[in-house]
Protein backbone atom coordinates (compact mmCIF):
# COMPACT_ATOMS: atom_id res chain seq x y z
CA UNK A 1 0.00 0.00 0.00
CA UNK A 2 2.76 2.47 0.92
CA UNK A 3 4.38 2.03 -2.49
CA UNK A 4 1.20 3.12 -4.28
CA UNK A 5 1.08 6.36 -2.26
CA UNK A 6 4.60 7.54 -3.17
CA UNK A 7 5.58 9.51 -6.25
CA UNK A 8 8.28 9.10 -8.90
CA UNK A 9 11.67 8.09 -7.53
CA UNK A 10 10.24 7.37 -4.08
CA UNK A 11 7.96 4.70 -5.55
CA UNK A 12 10.60 1.94 -5.15
CA UNK A 13 11.72 2.97 -1.65
CA UNK A 14 9.45 0.57 0.30
CA UNK A 15 10.52 -2.35 -1.92
CA UNK A 16 14.19 -1.52 -1.38
CA UNK A 17 13.60 -1.29 2.38
CA UNK A 18 11.83 -4.66 2.31
CA UNK A 19 14.70 -6.18 0.32
CA UNK A 20 17.22 -4.82 2.86
CA UNK A 21 15.09 -6.12 5.73
CA UNK A 22 14.75 -9.57 4.13
CA UNK A 23 18.49 -9.75 3.44
CA UNK A 24 19.37 -8.75 7.01
CA UNK A 25 16.83 -11.24 8.40
CA UNK A 26 18.09 -14.14 6.27
CA UNK A 27 21.72 -13.40 7.17
CA UNK A 28 20.92 -13.01 10.88
CA UNK A 29 18.90 -16.23 10.97
CA UNK A 30 21.75 -18.12 9.30
CA UNK A 31 24.31 -16.79 11.80
CA UNK A 32 22.18 -17.23 14.94
CA UNK A 33 21.54 -20.90 14.09
CA UNK A 34 25.27 -21.56 14.50
CA UNK A 35 26.59 -18.88 16.82
CA UNK A 36 27.55 -19.70 20.41
CA UNK A 37 28.50 -16.57 22.31
CA UNK A 38 27.86 -17.01 26.03
CA UNK A 39 31.04 -17.01 28.11
CA UNK A 40 33.28 -16.49 25.08
CA UNK A 41 35.76 -13.79 24.17
CA UNK A 42 34.13 -11.20 21.90
CA UNK A 43 37.00 -11.38 19.40
CA UNK A 44 36.38 -15.12 18.97
CA UNK A 45 32.64 -14.54 18.57
CA UNK A 46 33.20 -11.88 15.91
CA UNK A 47 35.65 -14.17 14.08
CA UNK A 48 32.92 -16.85 14.05
CA UNK A 49 30.40 -14.31 12.75
CA UNK A 50 32.76 -13.44 9.89
CA UNK A 51 33.27 -17.16 9.09
CA UNK A 52 29.50 -17.71 9.03
CA UNK A 53 29.07 -14.70 6.76
CA UNK A 54 31.63 -16.10 4.32
CA UNK A 55 29.86 -19.49 4.38
CA UNK A 56 26.53 -17.74 3.82
CA UNK A 57 27.83 -15.72 0.85
CA UNK A 58 29.57 -18.72 -0.70
CA UNK A 59 26.36 -20.76 -0.47
CA UNK A 60 24.21 -17.90 -1.76
CA UNK A 61 26.52 -17.23 -4.69
CA UNK A 62 27.29 -20.83 -5.63
CA UNK A 63 27.96 -21.14 -9.35
CA UNK A 64 28.43 -17.39 -9.79
CA UNK A 65 32.24 -17.37 -9.58
CA UNK A 66 32.06 -15.42 -6.29
CA UNK A 67 35.48 -14.52 -4.86
CA UNK A 68 36.79 -12.28 -2.10
CA UNK A 69 39.07 -10.47 -4.55
CA UNK A 70 36.20 -9.50 -6.87
CA UNK A 71 33.89 -7.70 -4.47
CA UNK A 72 33.26 -10.57 -2.06
CA UNK A 73 35.42 -9.14 0.72
CA UNK A 74 33.64 -5.76 0.53
CA UNK A 75 30.29 -7.58 0.64
CA UNK A 76 31.41 -9.66 3.65
CA UNK A 77 32.44 -6.48 5.49
CA UNK A 78 29.10 -4.87 4.60
CA UNK A 79 27.29 -7.98 5.88
CA UNK A 80 29.29 -7.90 9.11
CA UNK A 81 28.37 -4.27 9.73
CA UNK A 82 24.73 -4.97 8.79
CA UNK A 83 24.53 -7.97 11.16
CA UNK A 84 25.92 -5.97 14.07
CA UNK A 85 23.72 -2.96 13.37
CA UNK A 86 20.59 -5.07 12.82
CA UNK A 87 21.04 -7.04 16.05
CA UNK A 88 22.97 -4.74 18.39
CA UNK A 89 22.74 -1.19 17.00
CA UNK A 90 21.73 1.76 19.19
CA UNK A 91 18.25 1.69 17.62
CA UNK A 92 17.58 -1.44 19.75
CA UNK A 93 17.33 0.77 22.85
CA UNK A 94 14.69 2.90 21.11
CA UNK A 95 12.80 -0.27 20.15
CA UNK A 96 12.77 -1.43 23.76
CA UNK A 97 11.43 1.93 24.98
CA UNK A 98 8.90 2.02 22.14
CA UNK A 99 7.63 -1.46 23.02
CA UNK A 100 7.38 -0.61 26.72
CA UNK A 101 5.22 2.46 25.99
CA UNK A 102 3.21 1.37 22.96
CA UNK A 103 2.80 -2.40 22.81
CA UNK A 104 -0.93 -2.13 23.63
CA UNK A 105 -1.53 -0.45 20.25
CA UNK A 106 -0.32 -3.57 18.42
CA UNK A 107 -2.80 -6.05 19.91
CA UNK A 108 -6.56 -6.20 20.42
CA UNK A 109 -8.04 -5.45 23.83
CA UNK A 110 -8.78 -9.15 24.33
CA UNK A 111 -5.27 -10.17 23.33
CA UNK A 112 -3.82 -7.54 25.67
CA UNK A 113 -5.76 -9.01 28.58
CA UNK A 114 -4.75 -12.57 27.64
CA UNK A 115 -1.07 -11.62 27.41
CA UNK A 116 -1.12 -9.76 30.70
CA UNK A 117 -2.83 -12.71 32.41
CA UNK A 118 -0.38 -15.19 30.87
CA UNK A 119 2.75 -13.33 31.92
CA UNK A 120 1.46 -11.95 35.24
CA UNK A 121 1.78 -15.35 36.92
CA UNK A 122 5.40 -15.82 35.82
CA UNK A 123 8.49 -14.58 37.64
CA UNK A 124 9.71 -11.45 35.83
CA UNK A 125 6.37 -11.50 34.00
CA UNK A 126 6.45 -7.88 32.86
CA UNK A 127 9.94 -8.26 31.41
CA UNK A 128 8.91 -11.47 29.61
CA UNK A 129 5.77 -9.78 28.25
CA UNK A 130 7.85 -6.92 26.84
CA UNK A 131 10.36 -9.38 25.37
CA UNK A 132 7.50 -11.29 23.71
CA UNK A 133 6.06 -8.09 22.24
CA UNK A 134 9.50 -6.86 21.15
CA UNK A 135 9.97 -10.04 19.09
CA UNK A 136 6.52 -9.55 17.61
CA UNK A 137 7.02 -5.87 16.76
CA UNK A 138 10.61 -6.26 15.57
CA UNK A 139 9.85 -6.88 11.86
CA UNK A 140 7.89 -3.63 11.59
CA UNK A 141 10.60 -1.78 13.51
CA UNK A 142 13.33 -3.08 11.20
CA UNK A 143 11.31 -2.22 8.10
CA UNK A 144 10.91 1.39 9.30
CA UNK A 145 14.58 1.46 10.29
CA UNK A 146 15.52 0.24 6.78
CA UNK A 147 13.37 2.99 5.24
CA UNK A 148 15.12 5.63 7.37
CA UNK A 149 18.57 4.32 6.43
CA UNK A 150 17.69 4.44 2.73
CA UNK A 151 16.46 8.02 3.07
CA UNK A 152 19.83 8.98 4.62
CA UNK A 153 21.99 7.33 1.96
CA UNK A 154 21.41 9.92 -0.75
CA UNK A 155 19.49 13.03 -1.66
CA UNK A 156 15.78 12.35 -1.89
CA UNK A 157 13.33 14.75 -3.46
CA UNK A 158 10.10 14.29 -1.54
CA UNK A 159 6.75 15.83 -2.28
CA UNK A 160 4.69 16.95 0.70
CA UNK A 161 2.48 13.91 0.18
CA UNK A 162 5.54 11.60 0.11
CA UNK A 163 6.66 13.09 3.43
CA UNK A 164 3.19 12.50 4.87
CA UNK A 165 3.05 8.83 3.86
CA UNK A 166 6.58 8.24 5.15
CA UNK A 167 5.58 9.71 8.52
CA UNK A 168 7.95 12.68 8.27
CA UNK A 169 5.13 15.23 8.56
CA UNK A 170 1.69 14.69 10.00
CA UNK A 171 -0.28 17.21 7.97
CA UNK A 172 -0.37 18.42 4.37
CA UNK A 173 -2.60 21.46 4.07
CA UNK A 174 -5.21 21.30 1.33
CA UNK A 175 -4.58 17.63 0.57
CA UNK A 176 -7.64 16.22 2.30
CA UNK A 177 -5.46 13.63 4.05
CA UNK A 178 -6.45 12.93 7.66
CA UNK A 179 -4.38 14.53 10.39
CA UNK A 180 -4.26 14.38 14.18
CA UNK A 181 -4.86 18.13 14.56
CA UNK A 182 -8.22 17.95 12.79
CA UNK A 183 -9.25 14.98 14.90
CA UNK A 184 -8.48 16.89 18.09
CA UNK A 185 -10.10 20.13 16.91
CA UNK A 186 -13.26 18.35 15.77
CA UNK A 187 -13.56 15.91 18.65
CA UNK A 188 -16.89 16.02 20.48
CA UNK A 189 -16.78 17.89 23.77
CA UNK A 190 -18.67 16.46 26.68
CA UNK A 191 -20.94 19.14 28.08
CA UNK A 192 -21.87 19.53 31.70
CA UNK A 193 -24.83 17.29 32.34
CA UNK A 194 -26.40 17.19 28.84
CA UNK A 195 -24.23 14.80 26.87
CA UNK A 196 -22.15 15.82 23.92
CA UNK A 197 -21.91 19.10 22.08
CA UNK A 198 -19.69 20.07 19.18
Amino acid sequence: MLQSKLSGPMHRLPLRALEDFNEATALSNSIWKQLKYEGRDMGEVEADVLRYILDYELQKNKGRNWTLSRGGLAKAVKDFVMFNDFNFGPHRQFLQRFVAKRWHFFVTEQESQELEAKFKAQPDGQAKLLQHMEQRMEPLWHFVYSLCKLLQQSENTLTATDAYWLGIVDEVLGSGLPCARELVENAPVVGEGNGTKT
